[in-house]
């Protein structure tokens, strides 16, 4: 065999060669990209047990909406083994929030007992990554909904009160700039904390005309009503509820539907906080940050 064989024979290996490690490579990316939502959902659980920042999913995965879902359905149930539902929240429920996030309609996620506050207490910001507030409010559940609701008046009739409510979701994501709907989505919407003040009966009162607002000290971080969560409190709570049904729970009386922010999320930073609601009342919470 002469040189300019061997060099030919040498190359053809060196291309098989190549080839081959260019297919390992695509079926390893592929076995990435077709990552099964639990798969997806232990990494997210095994972030938040090492206090990790939260994946960015999409970075490696390819997770649609519909993925998505799957992906938050498996982290819960694996969390309400030892942590019950608590209610339930809407998230990027403003125009100016799903155009940040690249989306076109809200989100759904779950809230779990053990990020329930009553009023007044003291937020450790050290176990959140990126804390916000966001000012809201909740619908308490009266009669268990077990089945997509057909109106707006049949809504009404399963829920037995309204409280003025403090979410405090975490979005301390690997890398925030990189985050989808469907990251938002996988991650459970966020979901750490939340704060309840206290329940009233609906009777006549227009949530829609519910105007709250959040100070700390004298200045005022955020000002908003209860039009802003989809431009109707019923309506966000409608679709949340009938949401909450397709993806396979059930609510209970008891739990609590966050119908989305009044106003902009802010950061939470350690201070003093009272937020107001025009016929519903107030809450007051502290943020804290432990020395190290």
């Amino acid at each position: 065999m002469g040189p300019h064989t061997r060099l030919a024979s040498q190359s053809v290996k060196s291309r098989k060669s190549y080839a081959m490690a260019a297919f390992c490579g695509v079926l390893v990316a592929g076995a990435s990209l077709a990552a099964e939502p639990a798969e997806l959902a232990a990494r997210l659980l095994a972030a938040r047990a090492e206090g990790r920042p939260i994946p960015v999913l999409s970075m490696g995965a390819n997770l649609d909406m519909d993925t998505a879902y799957e992906v938050q359905k498996a982290y819960v149930y694996e969390r309400i083994t030892r942590d019950p539902i608590a209610g339930f929240k809407a998230g990027l429920t403003s125009k100016a929030t799903q155009r940040k996030f690249g989306f076109t309609a809200p989100v759904s996620g779950v809230l779990f007992d053990s990020g329930a506050n009553g009023d007044g207490p003291q937020i450790n910001r050290s176990a959140f990554r990126a804390l916000m507030i966001e000012v809201e409010i909740g619908l308490v559940v009266g009669s268990p909904i077990q089945k997509e609701v057909r109106s707006l008046a049949e809504l009404r009739k399963c829920i037995r009160g309204v409280v003025p409510a403090i979410e405090l979701p975490d979005l301390g994501f690997e890398d925030i700039k990189k985050v989808r709907a469907a990251d938002i989505i996988a991650a459970n919407v966020s979901a750490c904390e939340f704060i309840l003040g206290n329940e009233r009966p609906l009777g006549d009162l227009d949530l829609n005309r519910v105007v709250a607002s959040l100070m700390t000290g004298r200045v005022l971080m955020s000002r908003g009503q209860g039009s802003d969560a989809m431009g109707d409190q019923w309506t966000a709570a409608f679709w949340l509820v009938n949401q909450t049904i397709k993806h396979g729970w059930e609510l209970k009386p008891g739990q609590v539907l966050l119908t989305g922010s009044l106003g902009k999320a802010v950061a939470g930073k350690p201070g003093r906080y009272e937020a107001q609601w025009s016929g519903l009342g107030k809450i007051t919470f502290e943020i804290v940050q432990p020395e190290e």
